[in-house]
């Protein structure tokens, strides 16, 4: 939401509304999320139909089609650039390249479920270290250095992965959805 706007702010609205990180693109993900969820819980009906083609296949039609749109929207000819074909695939490419990118970036996701899971799994592990050790002679002993390790093992693990997430965030997510290298210089945003 934010990236709409601030393209709509910056005056880009081919980019904000007709865009794949746009208005369509949110219509698009969020439409696709809603039918999948709808269809895995409540199962088919006869409204699914008008479902699927309002909000997946009218947004998918609406990319393949926004630099005309567009074009006709703020007066530019001609509209499809200078050969419709060729102006049509590259709408095609696009439409094809954001349902790719919104379903690797949804599958993606599953790495926080994955860390959630080795983090349960670890200390799992430590408590059944702690009642292997609790038996032992010097048990409480043996137990608090399990505990202790065993915590710093995860805490540092964790630490870890968050740092590998915070690059990950930065230089993929940033850039592949914010940054436009079109040699404008950056101004941060500022609350007026």
């Amino acid at each position: 939401m934010l990236n709409i706007v601030n393209r709509l702010r910056s005056g880009d609205y081919e980019g904000g509304l007709l865009g794949r990180f746009g208005l369509v693109g949110v219509v698009f993900y969020w439409g696709g999320l809603g039918v999948a969820v709808k269809l895995a819980v409540a199962g088919g009906g006869a409204a699914d139909t008008y479902l699927v083609v309002g909000l997946i296949l009218v947004p998918l039609l609406l990319l393949i089609l926004h630099r005309p749109i567009y074009g006709l929207l703020a007066h530019r000819r001609p509209v499809w650039g200078e050969n419709p074909l060729l102006g049509f695939f590259e709408g095609v490419v696009e439409a094809l390249e954001m349902v790719m990118t919104y379903t690797a970036n949804t599958l993606s996701f599953l790495r926080v479920a994955a860390f959630a899971l080795s983090h349960a799994a670890l200390c799992f592990t430590i408590f059944i270290l702690l009642r292997l050790v609790n038996g032992l002679p010097g048990g409480p002993v043996w137990s608090t250095v399990v505990f202790v390790v065993g915590t710093a093992f995860v805490i540092g693990l964790e630490g870890l992965i968050v740092a590998v997430q915070i690059m990950r965030l930065e230089y993929y997510e940033f850039f592949t959805k914010f940054f436009r290298g079109e040699g404008v210089r950056y101004q941060p945003f500022r609350l007026e």
